[in-house]
């Protein structure tokens, strides 16, 4: 009898990620791509992959546990009497009169093919392979404008593999990008998973997200504020103009249309937020505090 856990070298009590991870650093190792004309390499993979697949199946590894023991006990193996009408390999017990089980090998293979120790057992049906995610780091002007990422993927029966995804604009942190079938490989036939790109938006050093809309703190000078002025003031696709009219308070926001983050789902984008923040001027010299001074006497006449 082929002992699985010790093909993969791990505990019996080992987690479904402890068994993957395992597989797969062997899996790579003996690959037969990675070992050419190795007929030895390639033995050992086919043993590593028949392992994975009955350990990595929840029933399949019941199944496998449950003969294992039995077949330990007493030295008696699997020559034990099975009850009339109880088919499949889970119908054993002491009463007489049952067609007796074949060998281990011959147990466990039909287990694996689905039919069973006895006839008439459906095939086993194909399973989905189980999806993958993986994260992704992309910038601010990546999520707005859209961008590509080159990913390594190792599935556990292959290499690793690039796959190339691509990141639509108007992603945030948190969102998801499912690509088809670059999961794991299915079971019994069944369909490989899907590989899920996990975003994570870094953030940015002069622009802040709140849903679509951006926002920029400028700073106005305070004579600028006072008597208004036409500003030059950066996006993230380049620089527009703004009308700052005379009076303006500090702490104003203007609102710039469009000029935000692309809307994920449906047309359309949100606003850039300019929020104003007066500079007041480090240094004055007599002349200018004099000046300062009067106007807050309000003692200034017009001329």
């Amino acid at each position: 009898m082929k002992d699985y856990y010790q093909i993969l070298g791990v505990d019996k009590k080992a987690t479904d990620d402890q068994l993957k991870k395992a597989y797969r650093k062997l899996a790579r190792e003996h690959h037969p791509d990675a070992n050419p004309n190795n007929p030895k390499a390639e033995a050992r993979f086919k043993e590593l992959s028949e392992a994975y697949e009955v350990l990595s199946d929840p029933a399949k590894r019941r199944e496998y546990d449950m003969f294992g023991a039995f077949g330990g006990m007493g030295g008696q193996g699997w020559g034990g009497q099975r009850q009339a009408g109880h088919g499949g390999p889970g119908g054993f017990g002491g009463a007489t009169g049952g067609a007796p089980f074949g060998g281990l090998d011959d147990i466990l293979q039909a287990v694996f093919r689905g039919a069973g120790a006895g006839a008439g057992q459906a095939p086993p049906r194909p399973q989905k392979g189980r999806d993958v995610e993986v994260e992704a780091s992309i910038s601010l002007e990546e999520a707005v404008a859209g961008t590509s990422v080159t990913l390594s993927i190792t599935p556990p029966d292959r290499v690793t593999k690039r796959i190339k995804v691509t990141i639509p604009a108007g992603v945030d942190t948190g969102s998801r990008v499912r690509v088809a079938r670059e999961g794991d490989p299915g079971i019994s036939g069944g369909a490989p998973g899907d590989l899920f790109v996990k975003v994570a938006v870094r953030p940015h050093p002069r622009f802040t997200r709140d849903g679509d809309d951006l926002t920029f703190d400028f700073p106005l000078s305070v004579f600028d504020a006072v008597l208004g002025a036409e500003v030059t003031v950066p996006t993230l696709e380049g620089e527009v103009k703004l009308k700052i009219p005379p009076a303006t308070q500090g702490g104003t926001t203007f609102r710039l249309k469009n000029k935000g983050v692309p809307h994920l789902r449906g047309g359309g984008r949100g606003a850039l937020m300019v929020r104003l923040l007066l500079q007041i001027p480090e240094e004055l010299g007599d002349e200018e505090l004099a000046l300062w001074r009067r106007l807050a006497r309000r003692d200034v006449v017009a001329t």
